[in-house]
């Protein structure tokens, strides 16, 4: 958690095996007080001192420097989708693909999984799924920058139709990580 602080991303503290947030470890118990106030690396080593098998969540947007994770639940229907090189993870039903932003983005719902920004968090590598799944770096930060999210990719949280703008074919798309959905 805490390397999470010093990448200034803002950490949530999440229930242990579970995705929820520890409300009553939170300021008028909810993680979106943390936005206004970020835990500083004191207050997160206290938490696990309180709590060690606590999970663990990063709050996404303009507060962690513009942080959003392209969430993909359903990696059987994402073959083909354009996702330039970044970091990834492996969660407990697809991956997360974390990319940066320079304005704040809206989440937006897709078939094959989110695009989470604004007013969103994601669990974090290191935390424990429900199932007993532990999420990893496939890519981690300290083996790649975190790239840019795509303009069309903003323009498709917006509920804009970028079918003509987003490239079929981009060189490092990670599809290659998808089971094929034939």
């Amino acid at each position: 958690a805490l390397s999470y602080v010093r990448r200034g991303w803002i950490v949530i503290p999440l229930k242990p095996r579970d995705k929820k947030p520890e409300t009553r470890l939170l300021p008028r118990r909810k993680w979106s007080a943390l936005l206004e106030k970020p835990p500083t690396a004191e207050q997160v080593e206290a938490w696990f001192a309180r709590e060690p098998a606590l999970n663990v969540g990063i709050a996404l947007g303009m507060a962690s420097g513009g942080l959003v994770c392209i969430d993909v639940d359903h990696p059987e229907k994402a073959a083909g989708l354009p996702l330039p090189r970044t970091v990834t993870a492996q969660s407990a039903r697809g991956y997360h693909h974390f990319y940066v932003a320079n304005r704040p983005v809206r989440s937006r719902s897709f078939p094959w999984g989110e695009l989470r920004a604004e007013g969103n968090y994601v669990v974090a590598v290191g935390s424990i799924h429900p199932s007993g799944f532990v999420y990893r770096w496939l890519i981690s930060p300290d083996e790649a920058e975190i790239a840019d999210l795509p303009e069309w990719w903003i323009a498709a949280s917006e509920g804009h139709d970028v079918s003509n703008d987003a490239p079929h074919t981009h060189p490092p798309i990670l599809s290659t990580w998808y089971p094929s959905s034939t």
